[in-house]
């Protein structure tokens, strides 16, 4: 049965813009005549079991930004060599709508997630809101880091980044003072892993380049390539 770019994503269980980017590089999927892509589920059920990857049922996810989590990674090696570009991939970009507080943007993003159902959302949110409360998570020049107060396998087996892009910018505390166009949220399963995602973020966030395209909101799949292109690779 022939799938569109969203369903195949569902059935993959990864973000839209990461299926996107797979078909662009000619590993799955036929262009459409419209410049779209077509999926055949036999090609995604032999591409899923390739890279390690759990078929999920498409008829069960209905909601963009609710796909469920991946069980295993696309690839150990990756994961390893560049872990923020895996994590980044895993959680994707979720729409944020009529946000206008930090704590409604962490609401709307613990609920829109990529997460596994047997996640407590609510004790994640709960998390969110007692680091926020020991210092504000706003990093300056537009970006804000929200991370539970415990990095816990709990919320997420493997490390998460979940992107929201905000229109308008908000107030976020931040030492600088400059509202909040971009929010990172950080799931990972352990402190290490969790210093680990913070010190390849720091790194990128010196870019210029980068800081550019997060403050010009572009689109996932040019953040997302950005992030593998200058994302130091582990041997």
């Amino acid at each position: 049965m022939p799938l569109n770019l969203d369903e195949a994503a569902k059935m993959l269980g990864v973000s839209s813009g990461t299926v996107r980017r797979w078909a662009r590089e000619g590993l799955l999927g036929v262009r459409r005549p419209s410049g779209g892509f077509r999926f055949e589920t036999a090609q995604l059920r032999r591409w899923a079991r390739s890279q390690g990857l759990r078929i999920h049922d498409v008829s069960s996810v209905s909601v963009r930004g609710s796909w469920p989590a991946l069980s295993t990674p696309a690839s150990d090696a990756e994961s390893k060599a560049q872990p923020l570009t895996f994590a980044l991939s895993r959680g994707g970009v979720v729409e944020i709508d009529q946000a206008s507080t930090s704590r409604e943007v962490m609401r709307e993003m613990v609920n829109k997630a990529p997460l596994a159902p047997e996640v407590d959302r609510e004790d994640l949110f709960d998390q969110l809101l007692q680091r926020e409360g020991l210092t504000s998570t706003g990093l300056g020049d537009g970006v804000a880091l929200p991370h539970p107060r415990q990095p816990s396998a709990e919320f997420s087996a493997q490390p998460m980044v979940v992107l929201a892009q905000l229109k308008p910018a908000i107030d976020w505390r931040a030492l600088d003072g400059k509202p909040v166009h971009s929010v990172l949220l950080l799931l990972n399963p352990s402190p290490n892993v969790h210093l680990k995602i913070l010190s390849r973020l720091a790194f990128l966030l010196r870019d210029a380049e980068f800081q550019q395209l997060l403050a010009d909101q572009a689109d996932f799949d040019q953040i997302l390539a950005a992030v593998a292109t200058k994302e130091p690779v582990d041997g």
